[in-house]
């Protein structure tokens, strides 16, 4: 998001500085915070926490690549990339985008450890399973930006040669792919009853 937004104007983009950009996350991440504290737990004793999981994650995939679409039509329109229509988007989405990837972050960690803690020989598995998370969590911080720049790149580039069907937005297209086939369809495919669910008793009895 950040390459994006910061792309100059000359070349279709807003070219917002870093601190625009910046405050753009910290709006995001106070989002977050609120939504953690006061609604995410209610939330997952009300519907579980796949469905939580699912329900950080499947907005997602629609807002991400809706995102640089939206933006472009606004500026290819005329609107100013400091113009509210163009303002109020970006902040919509970051906000948006900020507090369920931040919750969906939670429900991550606590679907591994519920299913690893399900399993036999568990006290010895959810340490590897920290691990392992851990792991997972570093390798997707330091690719994704990179593999995001090299998309971001070919879009830029096969703009340039008069591409209609690759754009800038190929950058975004990827990560709600890389976000469907590695954190939606793995839960989708998990059994039922392979993690436990979270919900209330009082919840569980409403829905019976």
């Amino acid at each position: 998001y950040a390459s994006y937004a910061s792309l100059p104007e000359a070349i279709g983009g807003q070219g917002w500085s870093a601190s625009e950009v910046g405050f753009t996350f910290i709006c995001a991440s106070m989002a977050w915070m609120v939504f953690a504290v006061v609604v995410y737990p209610r939330m997952v004793q009300a519907v579980g926490l796949v469905q939580c999981w699912l329900f950080c994650w499947l907005p997602c995939l629609i807002m991400i690549p809706s995102f640089p679409r939206v933006i472009q039509g606004l500026l290819y329109a005329g609107w100013d990339p400091h113009s509210w229509p163009v303002v109020a988007v970006n902040y919509v989405a970051q906000i948006l985008l900020g507090f369920l990837m931040g919750n969906g972050l939670i429900s991550g960690t606590l679907l591994v450890f519920d299913f690893v803690a399900g399993q036999p020989g568990s006290d010895k598995l959810l340490a590897e399973a920290n691990g392992y998370l851990s792991l997972s969590q570093g390798l997707a911080g330091a690719l994704a930006p990179t593999v995001d720049g090299w998309l971001l790149n070919v879009g830029l580039e096969a703009e340039v040669s008069g591409s209609k069907l690759v754009g800038r937005a190929v950058a975004f297209d990827g990560l709600a792919v890389a976000g469907f086939v590695l954190c939606v369809m793995p839960v989708l495919l998990l059994p039922r009853d392979a993690i436990p669910d979270r919900r209330s008793t009082a919840s569980l009895k409403s829905q019976s």
